[in-house]
């Protein structure tokens, strides 16, 4: 095979390849315009519930890489990096469960399933993000694994009804 023919070949995936990097990009930003104030809207509402109103809403930088800002109820914008742990795990999630109820609202809504998401989490934040997950479960099903007792004792406290199932340890 001639250089020639390689390189004709180098071209063509080129094109492919370039096609649909823009058919993508275009697609991101079209979802961003039409969906993006929602979702944030959404997400900005499900973390100040889940931090019990220390943080009022999520908003996006006009940045370049359009940084998620934490907004405090004192009106102070903190990226996640100055954000405890805890609430930065709370923001992330808060973001999540935002596209998820945003998803579920068009599609046939999935079960979600969350394995130890809480793990960082002091009692407080675990508890409203507890009461967070009830919520939601109204609308979709959720599956909440867990190896930390504490936190079932907590779920029991948050969601009446409620029935852990115990999974013995393999082996």
């Amino acid at each position: 095979m001639c250089i020639r023919d390689r390189l004709r070949g180098h071209a063509e995936r080129y094109a492919v390849l370039a096609v649909a990097r823009k058919l993508l990009d275009d697609e991101v930003t079209r979802f961003g315009v039409e969906h993006q104030p929602e979702l944030l809207a959404r997400a900005g509402a499900i973390f100040a519930h889940m931090t019990a109103g220390r943080y009022s809403g999520v908003s996006r930088l006009l940045d370049e890489r359009g940084t998620i800002m934490a907004n405090r109820a004192d009106g102070k914008m903190l990226t996640p990096v100055q954000l405890s742990t805890g609430a930065a795990q709370q923001l992330y999630l808060a973001l999540r469960l935002a596209y998820i109820q945003h998803y579920c609202a068009r599609s046939e809504p999935l079960p979600l399933v969350m394995d130890d998401v809480l793990v960082n989490f002091d009692d407080a934040r675990a508890e409203a993000t507890l009461r967070t997950l009830a919520e939601l479960s109204t609308e979709i099903q959720v599956l909440f694994f867990t190896c930390h007792p504490h936190l079932v004792e907590l779920a029991r406290g948050v969601v009446p009804g409620l029935t852990p199932i115990d999974v013995p340890p393999a082996g």
